[in-house]
């Protein structure tokens, strides 16, 4: 096994043709490419196949690049290389998401004004990751939260504006916490839920 640098006008995908690349994820990994860079070698196995990268293959071809790193596993068997081909597709679909861990990451990239779409997540999956229990998309309530809160009205006398950080780790905790004692007490303002808090702590 070893890296080399491949025409991607030699470059053939006979061999991989067990997945399908709609438009629409050619489209995003084009995105990825070029926000990112090529950065991830294909796997080319005997005659040039492509047995890894097939839907990179046509992005790069799509961008007009002319060269692409690859990794050569041409001395595996030609049954080996075919095989290959499934469990590199199959594999991926054996892990899950650690829910908490994107929304964390997640928030921490719209915090930075990051675009969102570029991480290859469309908005339906992220309005899922946002309904499923962590709520960090919750626009005005989370981003007074996680920013600062919101400026006072003229119908919130007595309310001030202040600014903190916390832990990108316990951030959804505390999201989680503040919705919970707000609608315990019946509180309408994220900061009378903060209060609440302190005080359960005999602050």
């Amino acid at each position: 096994m070893k890296i080399v640098t491949k025409k991607i006008s030699d470059l053939k995908t006979d061999l991989n043709t067990v997945k399908e690349h709609p438009v629409e994820q050619i489209k995003r990994l084009k995105s990825s490419i070029t926000e990112f860079g090529f950065n991830k070698p294909l796997v080319v196995g005997s005659d040039d196949q492509v047995l890894a990268g097939a839907g990179v293959l046509k992005a790069l071809t799509e961008l007009g690049m002319s060269e692409a790193e690859c990794v050569d596993v041409s001395a595996l068997s030609k049954d080996q290389q075919m095989a290959f081909v499934l469990a590199d597709n199959k594999l991926s679909e054996y892990s899950a998401w650690n829910m908490a861990s994107v929304s964390d990451v997640l928030s921490s990239l719209k915090f930075s004004h990051y675009d969102l779409e570029l991480t290859a997540f469309n908005s339906d999956d992220l309005q899922a990751f946002n309904d499923r229990d962590l709520g960090w998309m919750g626009e005005d309530e989370d981003e007074e939260i996680l920013n600062k809160e919101k400026s006072p009205s003229k119908t919130d006398e007595g309310f001030v504006s202040i600014e903190f950080v916390v832990p990108i780790q316990e951030k959804s905790r505390l999201m989680e916490k503040i919705r919970e004692v707000k609608l315990v007490l019946d509180l309408e303002q994220d900061g009378e839920a903060l209060v609440a808090i302190i005080e359960s702590y005999g602050g």
